[in-house]
C-alpha cells in the first residue's frame, strides 16, 4: 500500500523488493518481473496479493477435504479438538494451502450431524432390502466399571458380502 516511483522499467519495484522485503524472490531475466515468496516454513509473507486465494467454503473442493478431515476423526476416533493442532494445520495447508479449516464446533455440530443422518439413511436402505436379519446382543463392561448392551445387525446382501451394523449401544445403569 505504498506509492513507488516508477520509470518504464521494473528496477525500483525490484531493488525495493530486495531491500524490504527479504521473505520474497525477485527475478527477471530479460522478461516480465517474477516474485515469488522464499519457502520458509514460519515465516508469513508481506506479499499478501500473491498468494493464491482462498477456497470458498461451499465450492466443492472444500466440501471434500471437510469431508474427509470427518473421516479421519470418525474412523480413527481422533478428538475434535485435532483440527487446532498445528502439525494437523501444517498437513493441511502443504495438502491445499487455499483450504481454511472449520473449526472443531462445526465438526461437531454440524457436519457430524449431517454425516450420521447419511448413515442411518444407508443402514436403513440396505435393512429394508435384506431376505434376512439376525440380531444379536452383546453385554460389556468398560475399563472405567460402566456396564453396556449393543445390538448388532448382520445380514448377507444381493453381491453376497456380509453386512453388520451396530443399531443401538445402551449404558446399563445400576440400581
Amino acid at each position: 500500500h505504498s506509492i513507488l516511483k516508477y520509470s518504464g522499467n521494473t528496477t525500483n519495484l525490484m531493488d525495493h523488493i530486495r531491500r524490504k522485503h527479504s521473505d520474497v524472490s525477485v527475478s527477471s531475466s530479460g522478461g516480465p518481473l517474477e516474485v515469488e515468496e522464499k519457502k520458509e516454513p514460519s515465516k508469513q509473507s508481506s506479499f499478501s496479493f500473491f498468494t493464491k486465494k482462498p477456497l470458498p467454503p461451499n465450492s466443492d473442493r472444500a466440501k471434500e477435504i471437510s469431508s474427509a478431515i470427518l473421516g479421519f476423526i470418525v474412523k480413527d476416533l481422533r478428538p475434535f479438538s485435532v483440527v487446532e493442532n498445528e502439525g494437523f494445520k501444517n498437513l493441511i495447508h502443504v495438502l491445499e494451502e487455499r483450504y481454511k479449516i472449520p473449526s472443531r464446533q462445526f465438526f461437531r455440530d454440524r457436519s457430524l450431524g449431517e454425516l450420521y443422518d447419511k448413515v442411518k439413511e444407508k443402514v436403513k436402505t440396505s435393512l429394508s432390502a435384506a431376505e434376512a436379519v439376525a440380531l444379536t446382543t452383546d453385554g460389556w463392561t468398560s475399563r472405567a466399571t460402566e456396564s453396556y448392551l449393543t445390538i448388532t445387525s448382520s445380514h448377507i446382501d444381493e453381491a453376497w458380502k456380509l453386512k453388520s451394523y451396530i443399531l443401538q449401544v445402551k449404558i446399563i445403569e445400576r440400581g
